[in-house]
């Protein structure tokens, strides 16, 4: 069971990656994300699901890829997979983070916070949400860039905002998420809170949020992924995910 929600895991997390992204695969069995505009960051840009024998001849074409433009190379490494990474720690790459799969059975849950809502938007309030995921993420000079991917795959992603609503009804917009339903999961990606208002119960409300909808779609499970740098693994734990799986990420040394 947990290996088929692996597998579709990896797959809603390609999927999220490749509208963002373009996407190159090498040989049949590995996979290419980059996005120039996101340069350094290595959720979006990366070697990753390598099911290849030749994994010397793999790292140095995606190599070139990244280095012709003059970016950092990230490669992902399956937990179980020893031989890719002493191969890349012989080739010169260090050791960046780990990225953490979590994943939670469908079921409601109930947060109070009264003055939090969280609604869907329409695409007239792109640019409301633009602005709160750059703001969150600490990536105003990704704002052009986001507003590209998003307009072009609107229909494909549920987009959520969330806000804290005065005792006059006011709302002011304070955190996001982006959800997609993809082989017979919710993946939630881009969640964020503007750092003035974190600690008031924005995330929590985003998941809540979150699990209706996957109630509503009638999938499986809903996963999300968190980098062990970040801290918030206790967080997402204690809010009811497991961990499903783990990837190292590597990067050449002089990146890094």
């Amino acid at each position: 069971m947990n290996a088929n929600i692996k597998k579709n895991a990896e797959l809603n997390e390609s999927t999220f990656c490749s509208l963002w992204t373009c996407h190159i695969e090498i040989d049949h069995c590995a996979d290419v994300f980059i996005n120039e505009r996101f340069e350094n960051d290595y959720f979006f840009n990366r070697l990753s699901n390598i099911h290849c024998n030749h994994l010397d001849i793999i790292i140095d074409k995606a190599s070139k890829i990244f280095l012709e433009r003059g970016m950092a190379c990230y490669v992902y490494v399956d937990e179980d997979n020893d031989r890719l990474e002493r191969l890349l720690s012989h080739i010169g790459f260090a050791f960046v983070d780990t990225l953490q799969v979590l994943r939670m059975p469908i079921q409601s849950v109930i947060f109070e916070s009264h003055n939090i809502i969280v609604e869907r938007i329409s695409r007239d309030s792109l640019p409301i949400w633009i602005d709160i995921f750059c703001k969150s993420f600490g990536t105003i000079e990704w704002q052009d860039e986001v507003e590209r991917v998003l307009e072009r795959h609107f229909k494909e992603l549920t987009l959520l905002l969330s806000s804290i609503q005065d005792n006059n009804s006011k709302k002011l917009p304070i955190g996001c998420a982006a959800l997609l339903d993809r082989h017979n999961l919710l993946g939630v990606y881009c969640l964020g809170t503007i750092p003035a208002f974190r600690g008031k119960g924005s995330a929590k409300k985003l998941l809540e949020f979150s699990l209706q909808v996957a109630l509503e779609e009638g999938v499986d499970s809903v996963t999300l992924q968190t980098f062990t740098n970040e801290g918030f693994i206790r967080f997402y734990r204690k809010f009811g995910f497991d961990l499903l799986c783990k990837k190292k990420i590597y990067a050449l040394a002089r990146y890094h």
